[in-house]
């Protein structure tokens, strides 16, 4: 074939039978690069890490989820605390009787200063106790009390005062005296008092905490007495008043604490 013949034939071939080879550089950078979609790749492990550094997003909902998760088993533990011991009871509700005594408060009208007093008077309430530990209950508990209050300005009126409290409540048993159980607790609240006036009613709620001391008889594993004393503080703030009328309000206190003592006891049945 001559020269020209060959010359023909070459330009008649297909290009990619023409087509050079790729330069060594090429390749090399071509069989090096990492891919970033391969999901076992050290790259992809560090992407997934970085996603829950504190401070992003996804952090923060980690974060979350984990303090609930510890706190819901905080409490799963607190409320399953008692069943290591089988011969516990698990709820208490009890019904009870005292004797309410003390209270006072600093009372001011115009430019006059007064002291309100409440008399002592027998209350009696109710209260459910809730086990969560083989020593420690969850107690709800209600005391009413019907009395009167007077100061040195105002004549006497009716008075009636009631005490929403939730709280806790400590037994310590005596493993001699299974029977015996001194107790400890206390609670947090609101204070409801209503003042009656020539057939008008005024209320005021106020915050209020109790603090109690006592024992339970234990006479049947279903059924005890419980005595107890406690010191009852009703907190009133600037501004708070009863028995208020167009020209003005008998009792406007002037943020004082009320303290009132009370001594009683009463029965429980236990399940």
């Amino acid at each position: 074939m001559t020269g020209t013949e060959k010359r023909v034939a070459e330009l008649q071939r297909p290009t990619a039978s023409r087509s050079s080879p790729m330069p060594p550089s090429t390749r090399s950078r071509t069989r090096c690069a990492p891919s970033s979609l391969t999901l076992g790749s050290s790259a992809g492990r560090r992407r997934r890490w970085f996603a829950w550094r504190p401070g992003t997003r996804a952090g923060s909902a980690w974060r979350r989820a984990r303090l609930f998760g510890i706190t819901l088993s905080g409490i799963t533990l607190l409320l399953l605390g008692a069943t290591a011991d089988a011969d516990e009871t698990r709820i208490e509700i009890g019904a009870y009787g005292a004797y309410l005594f003390g209270g006072s408060a600093e009372t001011e009208s115009g430019a006059r200063n007064d002291t309100a007093h409440i008399d002592a008077a027998p209350s009696f309430g109710g209260a459910i106790d809730i086990r969560v530990r083989s020593e420690a209950l969850i107690e709800i508990s209600y005391t009413y009390q019907s009395t009167e209050v007077s100061s040195g300005t105002v004549s006497r009126q009716d008075l009636t005062a009631q005490y929403l409290q939730l709280g806790g409540l400590l037994e310590f048993p005596i493993p001699s005296a299974p029977w015996f159980r001194p107790v400890f607790g206390g609670t947090l609240g609101a204070t409801v008092f209503s003042a009656d006036s020539a057939g008008r009613s005024d209320t005021l709620w106020a915050f209020s905490g109790i603090l109690e001391g006592g024992a339970k008889f234990r006479v049947h594993k279903h059924f005890g007495l419980r005595l107890r004393g406690r010191m009852l503080a009703t907190f009133l703030t600037d501004g708070s008043a009863l028995v208020c009328s167009n020209a003005g309000c008998a009792y406007a206190f002037s943020g004082s604490v009320v303290l009132q003592g009370e001594v009683g006891g009463g029965v429980y049945v236990a399940f």
